[in-house]
Order: C-alpha cells, then sequence, then structure tokens
C-alpha cells in the first residue's frame, strides 16, 4: 500500500456533533467552508477542514477541505487570486496576470491531485470513481481561457452543491471515512504546521539539486 493507515470505530452521532473549527484556517477557506456548510445536510454529511495526513515516506500532505458524504468524498483545494488566470487543465503551470505583472503558479490540478492519492489511499474501502477533485477559486480572479474541468468560481460553489443527486456510499461507509480520518490526521497545531512547512522546503531543495 502507498500508505499505511489503522482504523478504529467512532460513533457517527457523536462525529457529526463534533465542531470542525480550524487551528489555521485562511479567510478564503473559511469563506468556501461557510457556504459548503449552508448547503450540505448535517445529519448525513460531514466537512473536515486544513486536513494535515502522514504519508509512508515521512512526509506530509495538507487538504483544504474534505467534504463526506453519500454523494462521495470531495476533495477540495481553494485558491484565494485576483486579476486574470490563464490555465490549461494539463499544464504544470498556471498564469496571473494582475497589474500587468505576471505571476507563475502551481497548477491547482495537480496539486489536488496529490491529497487525491493521499485520500484514495486512506480510503482504499471505497472506489476511486467515488473520490472527486474540486477546485474553489475564491478570490476575484477571472479566467481569461477556458474554466478547466473540475474548477468553479466561488459563487458557483452552491449550484455545483445541489446539483449532486447520485448517492454512491451508504451511511456506514461515510461513517467508517469518518471514523478512519479522525484516527490517521495529525492533530491541528502549530508544531503539525512547522513539520509540513519543512517537508514542503525539503522537497523544493531535492527538486534543485
Amino acid at each position: 500500500m502507498w500508505l499505511a493507515f489503522t482504523c478504529v470505530s467512532i460513533v457517527f452521532a457523536y462525529l457529526l456533533g463534533k465542531s470542525h473549527a480550524s487551528y489555521r484556517i485562511s479567510a478564503s477557506e473559511r469563506k468556501v467552508a461557510g457556504i459548503i456548510n449552508q448547503h450540505i445536510n448535517p445529519e448525513t454529511e460531514v466537512l473536515v477542514n486544513n486536513i494535515t495526513l502522514k504519508l509512508k515516506d515521512g512526509t506530509t500532505t495538507q487538504i483544504d477541505h474534505l467534504l463526506i458524504s453519500q454523494f462521495g468524498v470531495l476533495v477540495i483545494e481553494t485558491k484565494d487570486y485576483s486579476g486574470w488566470i490563464f490555465g490549461e487543465q494539463k499544464s504544470a503551470k498556471w498564469t496571473q496576470v494582475l497589474y500587468r505583472a505576471k505571476t507563475r503558479f502551481q497548477n491547482p490540478i495537480r496539486q489536488n491531485y496529490k491529497h487525491i492519492k493521499a485520500i484514495e489511499a486512506l480510503f482504499e474501502f471505497l472506489p476511486r470513481q467515488d473520490i472527486h477533485s474540486l477546485v474553489v477559486f475564491s478570490g476575484t480572479a477571472s479566467f481569461k481561457t477556458a474554466m478547466p474541468s473540475g474548477v468553479i468560481y466561488v459563487k458557483d460553489l452552491p449550484n455545483f452543491l445541489n446539483a449532486r443527486v447520485e448517492k454512491t456510499i451508504s451511511i456506514n461507509r461515510v461513517q467508517f471515512c469518518l471514523g478512519r480520518l479522525q484516527f490517521c490526521r495529525l492533530p491541528e497545531t502549530k508544531q503539525t504546521d512547522k513539520i509540513h512547512v519543512q517537508n514542503i522546503k525539503t522537497k523544493v531543495g531535492d527538486s534543485t539539486q
């Protein structure tokens, strides 16, 4: 297995009743989380924010939001950008143009793909087609190229959530996903953030050698 996890059973009602307040969540992520919570059924689905998972190789990955429900598992990456965005589905880098200044940044679809692989390993009992990627642009940015598949503006998030109709996961599976996630995620602390930042710096350093 790409990742190794251990599972414990946690009462579903207890998990749904818990407050999933984040230790460190940006204003843009808070905005996205607020909209999601307004458009989901709190009795059958739950949103978990700011998740840090330790991978088998000792590194970590951080996920902005994870929505677990009978409609599947939605892995969400939030991006707070302004200006113009130019990006293609499979490009390694996208471009932001703001006041004639151009900035290149990692394709968030690729970034979220790493999160998807981590969740697939964590929830290895789910079919891969039940785990979905979504990138949400929460700022005022406007795409000047065609909007890639799996990418939406924050204003379109309510319609996206309300359009879900096909239930592919049982309540028991939702409960099991929640239990495993809560057991395996790292605590929301400054130390966790410090470890994750160090892992990122190490990866960047390795890529330049």
